[in-house]
């Protein structure tokens, strides 16, 4: 008698320690984006020029587990030719409406020297000479300053 009365509390317990609704654990303060936005760039003429995007981290990204990123590695590596100017202007493209704050770094690598700088705006001009790779980290951030997002855009440049 007593082991069933023990059995029922336990299972009594446990059903009511059971909650599917989890919405005390899963408080949001800044909505989650669902889909990457695509980030293209486009010279002086609004041609867009060729170039590879991807995610570094996307909505759950942790500001602790961050490092610098090699930027220049993979810039090199980038395939991706096009035409410039010396001086054009080139203008970033955020293809999303983000309720959430924007940052852009650029990278730029001369084949034995790189540099970096944190953009104003979403324009940048072409400086150098031969052949220039860029990387463009576009930063996402919460209304805390928080890195919710960061999308790595790499190309190359041919200076005319």
């Amino acid at each position: 008698m007593i082991n069933k009365r023990l059995s029922f509390f336990i299972l009594f317990f446990l059903i009511g320690c059971s909650d599917n609704n989890l919405s005390h654990d899963v408080v949001l303060a800044d909505p989650l984006m669902n889909e990457i936005p695509i980030v293209s760039i486009y010279n002086s003429n609004n041609e867009e020029m060729e170039a590879t995007s991807f995610a570094i981290c996307w909505n759950y990204c942790d500001e602790a587990t961050l490092s610098p990123i090699n930027e220049e590695g993979r810039v090199q590596n980038s395939n991706a030719s096009n035409e410039a100017e010396l001086g054009e202007t080139m203008e970033i493209a955020l293809h999303y409406e983000s309720p959430h704050t924007i940052s852009h770094q650029l990278v730029s690598f001369d084949g034995s020297s790189s540099t970096e700088e944190e953009l104003e705006n979403e324009t940048f001009e072409v400086h150098g000479q031969g052949d220039i790779q860029y990387a463009i980290v576009t930063r996402f951030l919460n209304k805390n300053e928080e890195t919710i997002g960061r999308i790595q855009t790499i190309f190359s440049v041919h200076l005319n």
